[in-house]
């Protein structure tokens, strides 16, 4: 072949690549591949230090079990007591939550009582602006052998079985501070399920009146020796996010944990008050029902907002001189707040129970 023959064959070869470029429909970018995603399972408690379903990743949906560790304290500069690491579970699965409480309540030889205590979601702007319900998040147990977070916003609707079955067996003293209150919360959300009995409220504990409740990190420095550790920017955070941090996981299996460890330390030092057969006869039979004390509270916050709008009207009139019909409206409404007042606490004189620094 030429040199002549060469050129020209390169020069045809070019035009008929030019015109089929022409031809083609003009493309800035190359073509997008197109592919299915595919759903990819994540683990949400990456970077927290705990690992789900003995590491299994999660899929949205799945009941989960995590075992964790509630980190040791150490005693205070001017003594008192250590606590080692303690076991704990957080779940959502309601077959884990009759595991745990049959084999750490009524498979455990000598346990009376669980310490008791709640998570709520805040009736708040900050929350109910992001679309949260207020109400009860987790119901936290423990006995002196292990703690359970149940974390109820992410049990799809169901309150737990097991859980309700605990709460109304009168022969399983459950302890706290504020129980009442945080029993009744669980109980005007899931209904009769949450009924419960055989409560007892150790924040009667050095009361001076039985009106003035006393704190749980003070009656576990008093009566344990052990200096809890409470953050409020861990409490008023979001107890219905999944999944919950470790702070928070810590810091709510804690307060059930003080609960038991207080009360196991009062039985030590008085257990012909708060042994099992004293306890449980000082507490069943002395409590109203859950549904008698919510139908108490509506009343009476009824008659409390009635009583605040009269007094209202008399500030309007400007008059300092009541007819006798106002008066005595007055006076009937005072009578009935008092009348439907939550019961007192149980109240103890903490050197009594040799409890010397409250």
């Amino acid at each position: 072949m030429t040199h002549k023959t060469t050129i020209f064959t390169v020069a045809i070869l070019a035009y008929v690549a030019e015109v089929a470029a022409l031809s083609m429909p003009h493309r800035d970018k190359p073509p997008i591949r197109k592919f299915r995603r595919r759903r990819r399972a994540m683990n949400p408690f990456d970077g927290q230090g705990i690992r789900p379903n003995g590491g299994r990743h999660l899929m949205q949906g799945d009941y989960f079990n995590v075992k964790f560790k509630l980190p040791h304290i150490d005693p205070t500069e001017d003594g008192g007591a250590f606590a080692p690491p303690f076991p704990c579970q957080y779940t959502n699965d309601p077959a884990t939550v009759r595991k745990w409480i049959d084999q750490f309540v009524y498979n455990s030889e000598g346990c009376y009582f669980v310490g008791f205590d709640t998570e709520s979601v805040p009736n708040a702007p900050w929350m109910t602006e992001r679309g949260l319900k207020p109400g009860p998040a987790t119901v936290q147990l423990s006995t002196t052998e292990s703690s359970l977070v149940v974390h109820l916003t992410h049990c799809y609707g169901k309150f737990p079985d097991a859980l309700g079955e605990l709460l109304y067996d009168d022969e399983i003293v459950k302890v706290g501070v504020g129980i009442d209150d945080d029993l009744l919360d669980l109980y005007r959300h899931f209904g009769p399920k949450a009924e419960s009995r055989c409560r007892f409220d150790i924040g009667g504990i050095g009361s001076p009146d039985g009106k003035m409740m006393i704190s749980l990190k003070r009656l576990t420095m008093s009566v344990a020796g052990i200096d809890l550790p409470k953050s409020k920017k861990t409490a008023r955070s979001n107890w219905a996010r999944f999944p919950l941090t470790k702070k928070q996981l810590c810091y709510s299996a804690r307060d059930a944990w003080a609960a038991a460890i207080v009360l196991q330390n009062l039985s030590g030092k008085r257990p012909d008050i708060f042994g099992d057969e004293a306890l449980l006869s000082l507490v069943v039979g002395s409590e109203r029902s859950m549904h008698e004390i919510d139908i108490r509270a509506k009343k009476r916050k009824e008659a409390k907002v009635s009583f605040k709008q009269l007094l209202y009207k008399i500030k309007k009139l400007h008059t300092i001189e009541l007819n006798e019909e106002t008066q005595k409206e007055l006076d009937d409404l005072e009578a009935l707040m008092r009348l439907l007042r939550p019961d007192g606490m149980f109240v103890f004189d903490p050197i009594d129970l040799n409890i010397h620094k409250m």
